[in-house]
């Protein structure tokens, strides 16, 4: 199968499975017929692959979201369906859709175990991860009804969910190590869903303060998947006590820590964490803005130069790991302002970070003066065990 311009494939070979991290962006596609054709293609070249999806993403406009979702399930011809999180995170531009992502993996000398998590209704709401001794969770598209009393017990609510399936799969809350927070109103609501998750994390026994390592990293950003829902989440649990692993939190010199005590908006997250194997390593990076080493805001109205210090932010991520951009896997660029990407273009260029896959979302940051935040999750092979790596298609 020829692949499209539009399709960037990340394709890691590690000694117990393979793994593809797959972005369709979409930006320029203006008709939803021919988004659905091209989400049709990926789905082809996925069972081409004779992947096992993990679970899946889409950024686009929440009117488009049933016929989407519909034409999605009548592909898969009887089996089970993936996961999904639809994000109404609109696109850079007129089109129906920003991009969809796919987090796929292949049996490679060792045993693969797949479980989709089923909710109530009987669709796919999370994905039980098994190869070696590794075990990861991931929890997707889970939400709490809007029409509960107030914000607070919605979010609070939405973390217990979440809590729920973690002890039934053998989980704990300390094994949390990402989340992705979507809320419909941030600048109303960002305060409230921290309060909330403190309290989730004091009620868990989990330490927040400024070095703990048993925060996860994290992006919260403006978004909803449907009317019935003011906040959605995301959340990827592993297993820290398997052998073969280290789990570490990630910190930034270039960033003071989101503690939560004397941070803006008392947030609790860590910059990044790291999952690392004899012959791989994981970097969940959380979403990062033009923020300095005093947490504070700088270069305010000045988009070039924010979008400029976040990258160099990541970069500084990236660096303590040997990694670079190349490394990144998924991404995800939110733009405050969608005429704001020329600038992006520009910072790319020189800083000389070469091409990688990236879902480009027009969206409010947590603070009104930052202008762009992104997040990725980058991967390695390491060197030393396994030199074999597959780039981008």
């Amino acid at each position: 199968m020829i692949l499209l311009q539009e399709l960037t494939v990340k394709e890691y070979q590690a000694e117990t499975h393979i793994r593809y991290y797959i972005t369709l962006d979409l930006n320029q596609v203006h008709s939803l017929e021919e988004t659905i054709h091209l989400y049709r293609y990926l789905y082809d070249y996925i069972e081409e692959l004779q992947l096992q999806i993990v679970y899946e993403k889409v950024f686009g406009r929440l009117a488009v979201k049933e016929s989407l979702l519909h034409a999605r399930a009548a592909w898969s011809r009887g089996a089970e369906v993936a996961p999904v999180s639809y994000i109404d995170g609109m696109p850079i531009t007129d089109s129906p859709l920003s991009s969809i992502t796919v987090y796929g993996v292949k049996q490679h000398k060792s045993q693969i175990h797949i479980k989709y998590i089923k909710d109530i209704e009987g669709d796919s709401t999370g994905t039980f991860l098994s190869f070696g001794d590794v075990n990861y969770l991931y929890l997707i598209n889970i939400s709490e009804s809007a029409l509960l009393s107030d914000r607070y017990s919605e979010f609070r609510r939405m973390f217990e969910v979440c809590h729920s399936y973690m002890e039934q799969y053998r989980f704990s809350s300390s094994d949390i190590v990402r989340t992705w927070i979507y809320l419909d109103d941030i600048k109303q609501d960002y305060i409230v869903l921290n309060e909330a998750r403190r309290d989730f994390f004091d009620k868990a026994r989990i330490d927040y303060s400024a070095y703990s390592d048993q925060l996860p990293a994290s992006t919260c950003i403006e978004g909803r998947s449907s009317q019935r829902h003011n906040s959605v989440i995301d959340l990827v649990c592993i297993d820290k006590s398997a052998a073969s692993i280290s789990v570490k939190r990630v910190f930034n010199q270039n960033q003071n820590e989101a503690e939560g005590n004397s941070y803006l908006y008392k947030p609790t997250f860590a910059r990044a964490i790291s999952i690392c194997s004899h012959d791989w390593t994981e970097l969940q990076i959380s979403g990062t803005a033009s923020i300095n080493e005093a947490g504070k805001t700088v270069f305010v109205n000045d988009p070039y130069n924010q979008i400029k210090k976040t990258m160099l932010n990541v970069l500084a991520i990236l660096n303590q790991f040997n990694m670079s951009f190349e490394n990144i896997a998924l991404s995800t660029c939110f733009f405050k302002k969608p005429h704001h990407y020329s600038y992006y273009q520009a910072v790319l260029k020189e800083l000389c970070l070469g091409e990688f896959p990236a879902s480009l979302v027009k969206g409010h940051v947590c603070r009104d003066d930052l202008l762009f935040e992104f997040d990725a999750v980058a991967f390695r092979i390491n060197e030393r065990t396994n030199p074999k790596y597959e780039g981008t298609h």
